[in-house]
């Protein structure tokens, strides 16, 4: 046993405080700095970071009433066209929701024409 402590050193906690401690209470940890022309502000300058999520635009009401008509792959093909567009910058991304809603097809009335009686009483 005491050869094997002399090859295989046995793991060295620190117990002291430490100013900012990490998930495991003993590993320091770098607090992230807002440094105002470093990556920040980088991040905060592109618009295409200003684009709307999916989920959130699928979450709108107006677009979640085009879900409940058109169907779910439709409005979702869509928002995707219009988000590629912003990214591009076509479109601001601002205007990505209202894009989207002018880019979904008008909903086809719902008008349904019963003819079988006129089928079944002239034998046609």
């Amino acid at each position: 046993m005491e050869a094997f402590r002399r090859l295989v050193p046995l793991p060295v906690f620190k117990t002291g405080v430490v100013r900012y401690p990490g998930q495991a209470g003993s590993i320091p940890v770098r607090l992230r700095q807002t440094d105002p022309f470093g990556e920040d502000a980088m991040r905060d300058a592109d618009p295409r970071r200003r684009v709307p999520r999916t989920d959130v635009l699928l979450a709108d009401p107006l677009l979640a009433a085009a879900v409940a008509t058109l169907g779910r792959g439709r409005v979702k093909a869509a928002i995707v066209a219009v988000q590629d567009r912003a990214r591009r910058g076509e479109i601001t991304p601002e205007r990505v929701r209202d894009a989207a809603l002018a880019a979904l097809p008008a909903p086809a009335p719902r008008v349904v024409l019963n003819a079988t009686g006129v089928v079944l009483h002239t034998n046609l």
